[in-house]
């Protein structure tokens, strides 16, 4: 298994508490806005993230777009052969236990690179951890994950 992450579009966060009551959202990114809705090769000036560990790229609106129709979104295994990116929320959060949360976002193999399958962690802290195995020709699929914080 190669360990170059692989792109990653829109994420969205959202807590249900088990009483009847609306849910809160704790992060939305659909990454349209970044680089005044612009691709680029090397990108780290995200609002709501923090490129850790190498350097990702921009990709989509015409710019390097292998998803045509999805926005502008982000490819983890970057611009070069250098140590593939990864995004960290620049915001912490609090998940409280007994509350359950969905995580939900789009993920995809990329068409424009040849090679071994590719792997993408995510995690939230200690409440949820889950490593995706794509192969190049994955297509872009929603991923949409409902976990309950349990008690330290």
């Amino acid at each position: 298994m190669h360990e170059k992450l692989i792109v990653l579009v829109t994420g969205l966060l959202w807590a249900t508490a088990t009483v009847a009551a609306p849910a809160d959202i704790l992060l939305f990114d659909d990454f349209d806005s970044e680089n005044g809705g612009q691709g680029a090769l090397v990108y780290n000036a995200f609002k709501n993230w923090n490129v850790v560990d190498g350097n990702v790229a921009l990709l989509g609106e015409g710019f390097l777009d292998v998803y045509p129709g999805h926005g502008l979104y982000v490819d983890l295994g970057g611009s070069s052969t250098d140590t593939p990116g990864a995004l960290v929320s620049k915001k912490r959060f609090a998940l409280f236990p007994g509350v359950s949360y969905t995580l939900s976002f789009e993920l995809g193999g990329n068409p424009a690179n040849p090679g071994p399958a590719d792997t993408v962690r995510v995690s939230l802290g200690k409440a949820y951890r889950e490593t995706f195995t794509l192969r190049n020709a994955d297509p872009l699929a929603k991923i949409t994950r409902v976990f309950p914080v349990k008690a330290p």
